[in-house]
């Protein structure tokens, strides 16, 4: 990938596709496993000063151990995460069964169904956000 100078450039792509990664390669914050790389003629990290970044903020430090699923769980009621699902309570099903239903539903609904059982620390910025 080259850029000329002054170039803006926009990294685009999927959740984990790694854009985050290859930022923190060109800022130096992460060491390459393989090959090389050259930033302003520089080792990553060494032109930082001539580069301008806005990091994405996570909401969840890395070592949060909840899974995707159980922090949409938490918004069912409102009471800290933000507004509640509405519960559609029924006599046949239980209120836990119920309540499985309604996250099942939220998480289809954003498309994150291949991320919602991982711990949510380790979700990308993006993923964190749609969860």
């Amino acid at each position: 990938m080259r850029m000329a100078r002054g170039e803006f450039v926009a990294l685009l792509g999927a959740n984990g596709s790694g854009k985050s990664t290859l930022l923190k390669t060109v800022l130096g914050a992460l060491a390459l496993s393989a090959g090389s790389a050259r930033v302003l003629g520089l080792a990553p990290g060494q032109g930082n000063r001539a580069i301008g970044y806005l990091p994405q903020r996570r909401a969840f430090d890395s070592g949060m151990r909840l899974r995707g699923r159980d922090i949409v769980r938490l918004g069912l009621d409102g009471d800290r995460w933000g507004l509640p699902l509405p519960a559609r309570w029924s006599r046949a099903g239980s209120r836990a069964a119920v309540a499985s239903e309604r996250v099942r539903e939220a998480i289809a609904m954003v498309g994150a169904e291949s991320y919602a059982e991982r711990a949510i620390g380790e979700c990308s910025g993006g993923e964190q956000q749609r969860l």
